[in-house]
């Protein structure tokens, strides 16, 4: 075997738990990302926008300009300008998906969320929510199903068993992680909600999830109330696809037995 197939069987062996995250990446660093990449499901007051610092830490702003209205719901969409349910960006729930990002809240009470919805009906939903409390003390992880998306209100909806209260997860005025993972057995769905180092999961009710294929919405919810001073912003946001064991094996187990033929070949 010559060394280039060599090689090759080497980085496939090795990119194996790598390759499991390539759908989207977007770190904020490039005009246009939010723009590109984001349609606005509501409230119209809402105001999200994309910093220019000129260096590596730009981020999504999310501020609101009307007291009445907090929170906002974000449509991943590389299509943004047309509001035709066909042309938004889906994604297969066969294996499990996970979406990422890092997250900064300074008004207590605020929250960060994901919405895996229909893609003919984002009010029919289930949504991994956490709230933040700058004491520290009183962090939420909450799940719940359907709650309104639309122009005049974003609602988190029916709460899906109780709250979990959490300590130690305040991100104050630092930035910290958030991660949520759908698996879906027929039509009941499984949230797994990661923020920082702690995890809590829901198990929903059977035909709480009956749709194919899922939109993903990032929900902020800025409990400031104004439009003077932001308090939520949203950094390198990831989507990906956790590949079944199943393909590890197949993948990993060609790559090794490649490895084996050529070390056991016959020497020149």
């Amino acid at each position: 075997m010559n060394t280039s197939l060599r090689s090759l069987l080497f980085t496939l062996a090795a990119s194996v738990s790598v390759t499991a995250y390539a759908q989207v990446s977007l770190d904020f660093e490039t005009a246009g990302q939010v723009s590109g990449n984001f349609r606005n499901l509501g409230p119209a007051t809402s105001s999200n926008t994309q910093s220019s610092n000129g260096v590596a830490n730009d981020y999504l702003i999310h501020n609101i300009s009307n007291s009445s209205f907090s929170a906002a719901a974000l449509l991943y969409d590389t299509t943004p300008g047309d509001t035709t349910d066909g042309t938004q960006s889906t994604f297969s729930t066969s294996s499990p998906l996970t979406v990422s990002f890092d997250f900064r809240a300074t008004t207590a009470n605020s929250s960060v969320g994901i919405i895996f919805a229909d893609s003919t009906n984002a009010s029919n939903h289930v949504l991994a929510l956490f709230n933040v409390d700058n004491s520290g003390t009183t962090d939420l992880f909450r799940f719940f199903k359907d709650g309104t998306v639309t122009t005049a209100s974003i609602e988190a909806g029916t709460l899906a068993g109780s709250n979990t209260a959490s300590t130690g997860v305040d991100v104050g005025s630092a930035f910290g992680s958030y991660s949520a993972t759908l698996s879906v057995a027929g039509t009941t769905p499984t949230l797994a909600l990661t923020v920082g180092s702690q995890t809590f999961s829901r198990t929903f009710s059977a035909g709480d999830f009956n749709w194919a294929s899922t939109t993903v919405i990032l929900r902020l919810f800025d409990a400031g109330n104004t439009s003077l001073t932001p308090s939520i912003w949203a950094d390198n946001f990831a989507i990906g696809t956790i590949p079944e064991p199943s393909t590890y094996a197949v993948v990993s187990g060609a790559a090794v037995l490649g490895l084996a033929f050529w070390r056991r070949r016959p020497k020149a």
